[in-house]
This record gives C-alpha cells, structure tokens and sequence, in this order.
C-alpha cells in the first residue's frame, strides 16, 4: 500500500486495507506512548555525513547521481543480519563500534580519520577500504594494495572459511562471492603487519584457486570485509557470514558488543536506552514465521519485561527465559510483524 492506494479518498475497502490499517494503528498508538527517541538509539554507530557530496570524488564526472554519497551500506547489511545499529555523525568517538562506507572518510581531516581508526573497532566496507588506501591511509589499515575485481568476471566465485572455526554448525563452510555479492576488492596486506592481522575467509574461482583474502580482521579491531562495490545485501547475507561478524564483534568488542539475533533472515532488532526503560524494537520484514527468537548481548533482567504487539500489551514471564549467555523469546515473532520488548 502506498499513497496512491489513499490519494485523499480514504483506504478502499474493496482492498481490504482498513482492518490492516486499524491493527496498525493501534499498534503505533502503543509504541508511541513510549516515547523511543532516535537520539537514544544504540548499537554500531553507522556513521554518515550531511554533506558528503563536497568531498567525494565522482567517477564520470557525468551525472548528479554520482554526487549521491553511498554511507547507508550497514545500515541496510546490519539490518538484515539482525544488528542493531543507529545512524551517527562524527563526534570524536573513542572506544565506541563504528561502521564506515563509501567515501565517508574523504570528509574528514587526516587527523579525524588516524583517530577513528586507531580509538575504535571499526567495520570497513570494500568501498571504504580502497578510499582510504587511495587517500594513503593504506599503512593505517594494514594494506599495500587493493583493487576492484568485477563480480562477473569469474575471479571471485566462492568464499571459503580457513580459520579452522564453525561457523552455524559448519566447519570450512563455503559461501557465494559471487551471486548479488557485487564487485570484489582484492586487497594485498602488508607483510610486515602479518602478525597484526587474521585472514578468516579466502575469495576462490571455480576450479578452487585462490583469488585473494575475503573477510579479516586488522589490529584486533578494523573488521574488513572486501564488497560494497554494486552489492546488494541480500546477495552477501548468509548464515556463515552473519555468524562469522556477530563472532567478531562479540570477541573484540566484549561489553560494547550491540544486541543481535542469532539464526535469523530479514529480522532487524533496534535498541534504545531510554531514562526508565530499554527497549528492543524487533522487525520481521521476512515471510518467514519464527516459533522463537535468540536474543544475545541484552544486559538487561528479562524479569519484569513486557511484550508490545498488535495483540496488545502483556508481561512476558516465561516466555522471555535465560538461557547460557541468550535470552530465548518463545513467543517469536510472525511474518512482516513488528512488536517490542520493554525492560524496566
């Protein structure tokens, strides 16, 4: 439904809309009376700037399209990989978990860019990667070199794990590098940082050569992953790489590690830290029903939580349960539902 389904006259009833937008309605009601505030969000801090288009450099010089700045890569990646995530400016953070797209960095200062490097953990996509090599930030990420391979071109046709982990359920799994996963960027690292860095995944063509180093960690906190380029996040979403990241930013983030589901497609988790209250706003934009939901890294007592849906507002109890280091959600969460979870 869109607003030429409305266009001024009311929803149709021959639609069938109006039950829909009823439900709906009295769900927004519900969640507005909590008054989430954007500016209280937390998780990976994907970070953009308003005015990007000043500094980034076109590849044509042909089309305003190319002055569109391209910093909403990890918003959409970490959504569907149930991330919670928040849209940031750059604020000087230190010790936080941020994620860099595009040319983001080419409207920063030298010394903005040594600091956002150096203070953080960092995600850094395939697009982020070779601007800051071609800025001559290369030593500071660890890389000698990097260049775009086309997606099409049959060098990059399979990821494989090689740091001997499992990864959901799978030991050397396998995942595509090459359906929807866009353009890949072959990276050279420096070899005289080889013991500041581990090579998690390796790019394969079809007959099983090598093609270059796929998702790797520099430093113990530059999270790299080499695509962005053209990509569509549904191409690289993939239980192994979704498995693989929360891994990583569980490992090197420790307490600073967002909130993330486990196990899930499509499914975004948003978190806020309100003045009484936490709240998990959890999206299921998938056509898939889950009986259940594994939520890690929520510090919050599940005790006194209350569930907000379209069937209205109930003290979870039971089902909201402990388990290991997850909380484990048994009343899950139906196809395109959206519901919260309120910790007092």
């Amino acid at each position: 439904m869109d607003i030429f389904d409305l266009f001024g006259n009311g929803a149709m009833a021959r639609e069938g809309y109006a039950p829909m937008l009823v439900q709906a309605k009295a769900l927004a009601n519900r969640l507005r009376e909590l008054k989430i505030d954007r500016r209280r969000e937390t998780g990976v801090q994907v970070l953009f700037n308003p005015e990007a288009s000043y500094s980034l450099w076109t590849e044509k010089g042909q089309s305003f399209s190319e002055l569109a700045p391209d910093h909403s890569f990890w918003a959409a990646f970490l959504a569907v990989m149930g991330i919670s995530h928040t849209y940031r400016q750059w604020t000087d953070q230190k010790n936080a978990v941020l994620a860099v797209s595009g040319q983001y960095c080419r409207g920063l200062k030298e010394s903005q860019v040594r600091d956002l490097l150096a203070n953080n953990i960092v995600l850094l996509n395939g697009d982020a990667i070779f601007t800051l090599h071609k800025m001559g930030f290369g030593e500071a990420i660890g890389i000698s070199g990097a260049e775009w391979v086309a997606g099409d071109s049959g060098i990059p046709s399979w990821e494989q794990v090689i740091d001997g982990s499992v990864y959901a359920g799978l030991r050397e799994a396998r995942l595509t590098a090459q359906a929807l996963t866009g353009d890949y960027l072959r990276v050279e690292y420096r070899t005289d940082s080889a013991d500041l860095r581990v090579i998690h995944t390796e790019v394969r063509n079809p007959s099983g050569g090598r093609s270059g180093p796929g998702m790797a960690v520099v430093r113990r906190r530059l999270i790299m992953l080499p695509y962005g380029h053209r990509a569509d996040y549904q191409g690289l979403l993939h239980p192994v790489r979704q498995a693989l990241l929360q891994t990583l930013l569980t490992t090197l983030a420790g307490d600073r590690c967002p909130v993330f589901l486990e196990n899930t497609a499509n499914v975004a988790v948003y978190a806020y830290e309100l003045d009484a209250r936490r709240v998990l706003l959890l999206v299921n934009a998938s056509l898939d029903d889950y009986s259940e939901l594994e939520l890690r890294q929520v510090r919050w007592s599940p005790a006194e939580a209350v569930e907000i849906s379209a069937a209205g507002n109930r003290r979870l109890g039971n089902g909201l349960r402990a388990e290991r280091d997850r909380l484990v959600l048994s009343t899950g969460l139906k196809r395109l539902e959206v519901k919260a979870l309120v910790f007092s």
